[in-house]
C-alpha cells in the first residue's frame, strides 16, 4: 500500500462509523426484549433484540444465551441505537403468528400449529387439540392402548385351588377410570 492510499485510509477510517460489531451477552431483559452487551470491556446497555423499533410489530424475538457471542448492528448510524443482528447461542425463541409454522431441526421434525399444536417425527405423531391429546406411533394411539388395558382389567379372572374367579372386585372403579380418558386423550 503506497503512502497516499494509508492516508486517504485513515481519514476514511476516522470518518465512516463502524456499522457492526462483536460482544459478549451479560444480561438479557425479556420484558423489554433488550439485553446487555460487553463490547471490548465497555457494557452496552438496551441492546434491541430486534431492529424493528415498534414493539407492537415485534412478533419474532431471539433471545440470546448469557456469555454467549453476538453481533450488533447500528440503526440509522446512531451508535446509541443498536440491535442484536446474529447471535451465537440462543436461549429462547417467542413467536407471536396468525399463520402456519413449519419448524425443521436435526433431521425430520415437524411442527405445525394451525388451532391445534401437532408434532411428526420418525413415524410417531403427537397432537394438543381442544378435544384432547393425540399420542400414536404405528396407527397405534395412546386411547387405544389405555381403552384396551382397561377393558381387559375388567374381564380379568384369576385362577386359584378352587378354580378360576370372576371379574375382579372393583371392576366399577377401573370403568370410571376408563370413562375418563376421552377427558385427556383422543384418538
Amino acid at each position: 500500500m503506497t503512502a497516499l492510499e494509508r492516508l486517504v485510509t485513515g481519514m476514511v477510517k476516522r470518518l465512516v462509523r463502524v456499522q457492526a460489531f462483536t460482544g459478549k451477552v451479560v444480561s438479557v431483559d425479556k420484558d423489554a426484549n433488550t439485553c446487555v452487551v460487553d463490547v471490548d470491556g465497555l457494557e452496552k446497555a438496551d441492546v434491541r433484540l430486534t431492529s424493528v423499533v415498534d414493539a407492537a410489530q415485534q412478533k419474532l424475538i431471539i433471545y440470546p444465551a448469557v456469555d454467549s457471542q453476538v453481533t450488533l448492528g447500528i440503526l440509522e448510524n446512531d451508535a446509541q441505537q443498536c440491535y442484536v443482528a446474529k447471535y451465537g447461542v440462543v436461549d429462547e425463541i417467542s413467536l407471536e403468528t396468525e399463520t402456519d409454522i413449519s419448524v425443521n431441526c436435526k433431521g425430520d421434525l415437524s411442527v405445525n400449529v394451525e388451532g391445534d399444536l401437532d408434532i411428526q417425527r420418525d413415524g410417531m405423531t403427537f397432537n394438543m387439540s381442544a378435544n384432547g391429546f393425540l399420542l400414536e406411533k404405528s396407527e397405534e394411539t395412546l386411547f387405544d392402548v389405555m381403552n384396551d388395558l382397561l377393558t381387559e382389567l375388567q374381564a380379568a379372572t384369576y385362577a386359584n385351588g378352587a378354580g378360576a374367579t370372576g371379574p375382579a372386585l372393583n371392576v366399577a372403579n377401573f370403568a370410571a377410570i376408563q370413562a375418563r380418558i376421552p377427558n385427556l386423550l383422543t384418538n
